[in-house]
């Protein structure tokens, strides 16, 4: 389930699984839906090295989500796909979910990838409601005009949000943090 890590826990699980050389990718995404049931919404990460393979239909992805009420999306890693056709089937996924598509060729690869399908995107808002720059966290500045806004980072279970004031010819750098399991935007 969806919480906090037990290092052990996974370990044990990971070592568990015995590869059949089978790739069911749609089994598996809409078996992760389930798990978002109660959060609302999130990311899952699908690393995979092939495509379906097990008779699932790549259509049904986009439909569940919907059908779960979830804002969920699927980042995908393809580790090592060499079939173009391959490649297609992975980015139809994850465009399909709103998510993106990362190509890993080796481990360095892959933990960049993994790196980027994680990061915590983030959107600023007028008083309105309407989004007038989005970004990630860490990434590159986003530029607005002077004035007050709300700052919403997307992080899952809960939306984090603060009032923000923007200043002509200025740069304002929040800082990110977790504290006490707890996530803090630092002024």
């Amino acid at each position: 389930p969806i919480g906090q890590i037990d290092k052990q826990q996974l370990t044990d699980a990971v070592n568990a699984i015995t590869p059949r050389g089978k790739t069911p990718l749609v089994y598996s995404v809409l078996e992760g839906i389930k798990d978002f049931k109660d959060l609302k919404g999130g990311t899952i990460v699908l690393i995979s090295d092939g495509v379906e393979s097990c008779d699932g239909e790549i259509n049904s992805i986009a439909p569940a989500v919907k059908e779960a009420g979830l804002d969920l999306q699927v980042n995908i890693v393809g580790f090592d796909i060499k079939e173009i056709e391959a490649r297609k089937q992975l980015e139809s996924i994850a465009v399909s979910t709103g998510g993106i598509y990362l190509d890993a060729k080796d481990s360095e690869q892959l933990l960049d990838s993994l790196e980027q399908t994680l990061r915590v995107e983030f959107v600023v808002l007028d008083d309105q409601g309407e989004v007038k720059a989005r970004g990630v966290v860490g990434g590159e500045p986003v530029q607005v005009l002077e004035g007050e806004y709300n700052l919403k980072l997307l992080l899952q279970p809960e939306p984090l949000k603060i009032r923000i004031t923007v200043k002509a010819d200025a740069t304002a750098r929040l800082i990110l943090r977790k504290e006490a399991e707890k996530w803090k935007l630092i002024k």
